[in-house]
């Protein structure tokens, strides 16, 4: 170092030199997913309660590596035909093969609402249930010609207006 035609320094070393820790590399980085997808579930707030769908949902998921293959995972879903069903979840995500694996297992909590197409009889309202439970889900993320993309089961159990939920969904990852 000095010399006008030495190589210039690599993270690490720039990292011992201030006696920190090594910079972050891909696998310790946070991720970024816009997903699509549709979902089916439990509609209990109509008179003749059965399974109905949800035709198109909208994911956006931030995730960042904590230690021993876990991560921190934030969950914002959204009804596209539905604008006032939304839901939130946050948890935790364990990758057995640690932040760069290819299958995680999610478990959290979940806020919001859910609105499913299945419109009431006597009222001509749809079904839309929730307000806070639980959140459960499994990911895999696959590289696929130079891009990620993450295919994920979200599973939810919402009450006071009880429903179960479960919503397929397919995205593009980035890394931040």
């Amino acid at each position: 170092m000095g010399d006008p035609d030495s190589p210039p320094p690599t993270a690490e070393e720039l990292a011992s030199w201030e006696g920190g820790d090594p910079l972050p590399t891909d696998g310790d980085s946070a991720h970024l997913t816009l997903s699509v997808g549709g979902g089916a579930g439990l509609a209990e707030q109509v008179s003749d309660p059965g399974v109905a769908p949800v035709p198109l949902v909208l994911a956006l998921t931030v995730s960042t590596p904590l230690d021993g293959g876990w991560e921190a995972v934030g969950v914002m879903r959204g009804q596209v035909l539905s604008p006032r069903a939304y839901m939130a979840v946050a948890g935790g995500r364990y990758r057995p093969g640690g932040p760069d694996g290819h299958f995680g297992l999610l478990l959290g909590g979940a806020f919001g609402q859910i609105a499913h197409t299945i419109t009431d009889t006597e009222t001509q309202r749809p079904s839309v249930a929730g307000t806070v439970g639980v959140a459960g889900g499994l990911g895999l993320v696959v590289p696929v010609g130079g891009q990620t993309v993450s295919v994920d089961l979200l599973g939810t159990t919402l009450r006071p207006d009880f429903t179960v939920h479960v919503d397929l969904l397919v995205g593009a990852q980035i890394r931040l």
